[in-house]
């Protein structure tokens, strides 16, 4: 009896470890600077998590396929076209929604237990704040501000500053009288009417107006 052998087939590679090395080799490149830039690429290694996070539920995926579509959309973003972006943005705001939704009903069916019913809500209202994040972001890329060029203006008046520059002499003679303390000024004038007035001190008569001299016992009244 003779036994037949039965044909086996290769086993598929592991999704976790997609083969992302095939990307095209520039001319003169060598393997190990190919490889390093495979390694390095953001495309590459956005691939590697698409793979990894996708794989559970669609099945292993061709990483080269999807390495692709990545570079094709990487040029039309650079290019000027955001619609993939916008795309994006808006299913991701509709994602955060329905975990606010679902947040939200799981803390209305355990209402009976209050630490479980903040927690439910408390995870809703973060998923709540991420979606209007997420639709402010969207709506700036759809109407962005304009941006505005204030110009400052200098309007002060042309100053002179002389920094240690000595003064004439008479000059700085001139400023020092005209710039005297007010205090000492006022002082000064009260000092000298103060003794113009000081009833103790006796002035001596003067001769120097005499049409106001003492009239004689003639001229008397």
């Amino acid at each position: 009896m003779t036994s037949k052998k039965i044909a086996t087939k290769a086993p598929k590679k592991a999704s976790g470890d997609p083969e992302v090395n095939k990307m095209p080799a520039e001319k003169g490149e060598t393997p190990e600077s190919h490889t390093a830039r495979a390694a390095l690429s953001l495309q590459t290694q956005a691939t590697i998590a698409i793979d990894c996070v996708l794989s559970p539920s669609f099945g292993p995926m061709d990483a080269n396929v999807i390495r692709s579509e990545l570079v094709s959309r990487s040029k039309q973003v650079i290019g000027g076209d955001l619609s993939s972006v916008e795309l994006m943005l808006f299913n991701q705001a509709q994602v955060l929604q329905s975990i606010f939704t679902r947040m939200v009903c799981r803390g209305s069916v355990d209402a009976n237990s209050r630490e479980s019913t903040e927690s439910y809500l408390r995870l809703a209202f973060k998923a709540q704040g991420q979606c209007r994040a997420t639709l402010e972001t969207l709506a700036n890329i759809k109407n962005p501000q304009p941006t505005s060029f204030i110009r400052q203006q200098n309007i002060a008046a042309n100053q002179q500053v002389n920094n240690g520059a000595a003064l004439p002499a008479a000059v700085s003679h001139a400023r020092t009288e005209d710039s005297g303390d007010p205090a000492n000024e006022l002082k000064a004038m009260t000092n000298e009417q103060g003794q113009r007035l000081d009833p103790e001190t006796s002035a001596a008569a003067g001769g120097s107006h005499p049409a106001m001299a003492t009239l004689a016992a003639s001229h008397r009244a």
